[in-house]
Formats: structure tokens, sequence, C-alpha cells
């Protein structure tokens, strides 16, 4: 069985990895996990640039001129650059969610996929993996429509190719029997 774990950096995505760890770990499973990133949402980073002194003389220049005054910038980080960190920064966090929550020794993938839109960018994932099970986190804060569960979980709701698994913050990990009262 594949099951596929869609992350957002989360405290309820990382519950619904700990959720399905037990059906993970048993021979023959394997888990991937994926995080999807906005490309819109990535933006390259720019400073101030240039000396004290020669900023203050470019933009008495400007203020003379009567153009608006800002100093020069400079390109710290391409939109490229950013683009690579941001997935990077999805890769190790994805990594840190592993170390966290799944026992010593798991072996995961990590996938970070490109859209705007992040549940059918998981559909789609999840489909070309041949996934047999989908698990993400109920988020439930985007307002009265969704207040069970987020945005992206209810698309994914309408778009999943397979089972999905919805876990909320009182989770209990799949095949544990729930605490006698």
């Amino acid at each position: 069985m594949r099951i596929v774990v869609a992350l957002d950096g989360s405290f309820l995505a990382e519950h619904a990895l700990q959720a399905v760890a037990p059906l993970a770990a048993q021979p023959g499973n394997e888990l991937l996990l994926v995080a999807v990133l906005n490309p819109n949402k990535v933006h390259e980073t720019a400073a101030e640039w240039g000396h004290r002194v020669a900023n203050e003389v470019d933009t008495a220049r400007l203020a003379i001129r009567g153009a608006v005054a800002e100093p020069p910038r400079a390109m710290i980080e391409d939109r490229g650059q950013a683009l690579e960190a941001a997935r990077m920064e999805a890769e190790n966090g994805m990594r840190d969610a592993v170390q966290r929550r799944l026992p010593e020794g798991f072996s995961v993938p990590v996938h970070v996929e490109w859209a705007e839109d992040p549940a059918e960018a998981i559909a789609k994932f999840a489909e070309a993996q041949k996934a047999d099970l989908v698990a993400v986190g109920a988020h439930g804060r985007s307002g009265v429509k969704q207040v069970l569960v987020g945005s992206v979980t209810a698309g994914l709701v309408r778009r999943s190719p397979v089972p999905l698994i919805v876990v909320g913050e009182s989770m209990r990990p799949l095949g544990v029997a729930p605490a006698k009262a």
C-alpha cells in the first residue's frame, strides 16, 4: 500500500503523519510525503544598497528633480534562488517532521510540488504515485463554511482519486485502541 501524507508545516499535518505511521510500518507498505508550494508566493529578496552618503546624495538629486526619492536596491536573492530556497526549506521541514513523528529507522521520500491549488496538486501527485491512501490534517480556520476542515482538505474530499484520511487535533494513531475510562 502506498500512502501519501501532505504536509504544510503545521501541527495538524504532522498529526496526520503520526496517525498513519502504524499502517506505514507494516511490511510492503510505503510512505510518501508531499508539500505544495505556491510559486506566486515566493519572491526574490532585495535590500538597500550602496554607501549611506552616496544614497543621501542620490536621494537629494532625485528630490531636486521632483522624483520620488528612493535609494537604489540590490538583489540579494533572485527569483530562481528564492524558489530553490523555498523548496529546500519545505524538504527539510518534512524530514524534521519524520524525525519528530515517526519511529527511528523510517526512510521516507519527500516531494515538493509547485501549484496555486494545493488540493489539485496533492490529488494529481497521489494519482501519479499510484497511491492507495492520502492523509491530511484538518485545519478548520477558513470561516463559517469550513469550520470542520480547511479549504485544502475540503478540496481534496472532492478531488482525491483514493480514500482520504482527515486527522484532527485529538486523533490517535491507526491501529491503537482507545484508552479505557
